[in-house]
């Protein structure tokens, strides 16, 4: 059973392929993607493999911690957004890829767990060597025009995270928001503010710095 599975994953992987990358990509199945992954919206071109490739660098829809991918994965690409791929990328099951505009770009050596919620009208930009837990949003947009003082605010921003970036499950990243290299993010964590310092952790309602001089590592 499990090598017929296997023949499936990537049978369907291959279709997947040869649907949407360039074939001089397509012929080396770089992405491995499971076949219950919901695709909307999505045409070649949209998505953009940089750098050097190999088959399975990518896998989209597989599960990662057990009892925690609860939710459909989803790709969603509206014509003039793109989901970039620069290395080594690992996208769990119950991920949601939604790109109404903008670049969501994911760096090299990327981990994310399940039912993470990528809401781009703006850039998304992640560094290389994330690992990111189950459940976290990262929100490019209010959703609705907020008006201070008779003023309207921008709705939409961009979100870029550095390198080397532990970001807990269950975390928000809102619009706006830099986040610097060699940081952790804590669990639970609301980001609406820029995270400037490397080397430290951040955590909270708001986050805000908690430790300095701190690191991590697989």
């Amino acid at each position: 059973m499990k090598y017929i599975k296997l023949f499936l994953y990537y049978l369907y992987s291959t279709y997947f392929c040869m649907r949407y990358l360039p074939f001089s990509q397509a012929k080396k199945l770089p992405i491995l993607i499971h076949p219950s992954v919901k695709i909307r919206r999505l045409h070649k071109g949209d998505i953009v493999i940089n750098g050097k490739i190999w088959k399975s660098m990518i896998s989209i829809g597989f599960e990662g911690t057990i009892g925690r991918c609860n939710q459909k994965t989803l790709i969603y690409v509206n014509r003039g957004g793109h989901i970039v791929f620069n290395g080594y990328a690992c996208i769990s099951k119950g991920c949601r890829m939604v790109v109404y505009q903008g670049n969501l770009t994911f760096g090299a050596k990327l981990t994310f767990n399940g039912d993470c919620f990528f809401s781009c009208y703006d850039d998304i930009t992640f560094g290389n060597d994330i690992i990111c837990g189950w459940n976290t949003s990262f929100l490019t947009t209010n959703g609705h025009t907020v008006i201070i003082g008779g003023k309207e605010r921008k709705m939409d921003a961009p979100i870029t995270i550095g390198n080397h970036v532990w970001i807990g499950s269950d975390s928000v990243i809102n619009k706006n928001v830099n986040v610097a290299s060699n940081c952790i993010i804590s669990h639970y964590s609301f980001v609406v503010n820029n995270l400037d310092e490397e080397n430290c952790i951040y955590g909270g309602h708001p986050a805000k710095r908690i430790k300095e001089n701190a690191d991590w590592k697989h």
